[in-house]
């Protein structure tokens, strides 16, 4: 089993609930209505708090997702992986793809 991680390495802008579109409001609760943990990547918009940590267990080595912080599955075989930056104010994103060889 293979993982190929797609990332052009861009760091994006989080914001808070308030800065999101009205459109994409809905989709998301508004408990922490200040503190910026949305960001919009590839056309849908994340919550950064419904990511999950990477597990240590790797299903490939070297493991392609270590340098990565959370990732989130968008189905079983695919999703996206987040990386903070040191400030915590912006994060990189990237595409994963879990390959059968």
């Amino acid at each position: 089993m293979k993982i190929d991680i797609r990332t052009n390495n861009h760091y994006y802008d989080l914001i808070p609930f308030y800065e999101l579109p009205e459109k994409a409001k809905p989709d998301f609760d508004n408990e922490d209505k200040g503190v910026p943990r949305f960001v919009k990547y590839l056309e849908k918009w994340y919550d950064t708090k419904k990511f999950s940590p990477i597990p240590k267990w790797s299903l490939t080595y070297p493991d392609p997702l270590e340098n990565w912080d959370k990732y989130y599955p968008d189905s079983y075989f695919w999703g996206t992986t987040i990386r903070f930056s040191k400030d915590l104010k912006k994060v990189q994103l990237g595409s994963y793809m879990i390959i059968d060889s």
